[in-house]
C-alpha cells in the first residue's frame, strides 16, 4: 500500500510538470499518432487542425506625392526635355514709332475759344485731347511730356498756334489739366511726333 505524503506528492506533479513542458517545446503529441519531432519544412498545424484565416491584403494605390512621370515634359518651344518655362512673347506697341522730337515751353487756350471754328475747321472744344501747332498737318497724333512730372498725353493736332516765340504747342484745356500745367500756365516740355496727318 502506497503512503502519499505533502513532499512525495509535490515532487511527483513537479515532474509530470516538466516532462509536459519538454514535450511541448520539443514537438507535437497527439494521442492517435503519438509523439512527433518538430520539422522546420512542415507546417505547424496538422490536416485534422484547421488553420487560421489568412489575413486580406490591400494593394493601395500611392499617393500623388510619391508618383513621378515616366516621361520627362517636353518643352513647347523647344521640344526638348528640360526647362518648362516659356517665355511671353514681346507684344510690340503700333503707333509708337517717334518720327520727330521737340523741345521746348507749352501754354493752353481754353476759355472764350470754347465753341469756336478752329483753323481746321472743326469745332473747339477745350476738354478733348486736342492742341495746336504753327507747322505740323491737321490730325498729327503727338505725345507731349511735361518734364517737370513725367506726366504725358497723346493730343491731336486740329488748330494753329502758339505765336508766342518760345513756345512750340498750344493745348487745350482738358490737356493741360492732365499733365498739371494749369496753375503753372507756361511749362517746358518734349514734343514727339507719333503720327502724320493727311491735310
Amino acid at each position: 500500500m502506497l503512503h502519499f505524503t505533502r513532499k512525495g506528492v509535490a515532487r511527483w506533479f513537479g515532474t509530470l510538470i516538466a516532462i509536459t513542458i519538454f514535450f511541448r517545446c520539443a514537438g507535437t503529441y497527439n494521442a492517435r499518432d503519438g509523439f512527433k519531432g518538430w520539422d522546420r519544412d512542415q507546417p505547424a498545424y496538422s490536416q485534422d487542425q484547421k488553420q487560421p484565416p489568412k489575413k486580406k491584403t490591400y494593394d493601395l494605390p500611392l499617393p500623388s506625392i510619391y508618383k513621378q512621370p515616366s516621361v520627362p515634359i517636353k518643352n513647347k518651344r523647344t521640344k526638348k526635355p528640360g526647362n518648362t518655362t516659356i517665355k511671353p512673347k514681346k507684344q510690340k506697341n503700333k503707333g509708337t514709332t517717334v518720327h520727330k522730337q521737340h523741345h521746348g515751353k507749352a501754354s493752353y487756350y481754353g476759355g472764350k475759344f470754347h465753341g469756336r471754328r478752329t483753323a481746321s475747321g472743326e469745332v473747339y472744344d477745350q476738354y478733348k485731347m486736342t492742341a495746336a501747332h504753327r507747322t505740323l498737318p491737321f490730325g498729327s497724333v503727338c505725345r507731349v511730356t511735361n518734364l517737370y512730372n513725367n506726366k504725358s498725353v497723346h493730343v491731336r493736332i486740329n488748330d494753329r498756334g502758339p505765336f508766342i516765340k518760345g513756345r512750340i504747342i498750344d493745348l487745350s484745356y482738358g490737356a493741360a489739366k492732365s499733365l498739371d500745367a494749369i496753375q503753372a500756365g507756361v511749362i517746358k516740355v518734349k514734343l514727339e511726333v507719333l503720327s502724320y496727318g493727311k491735310k
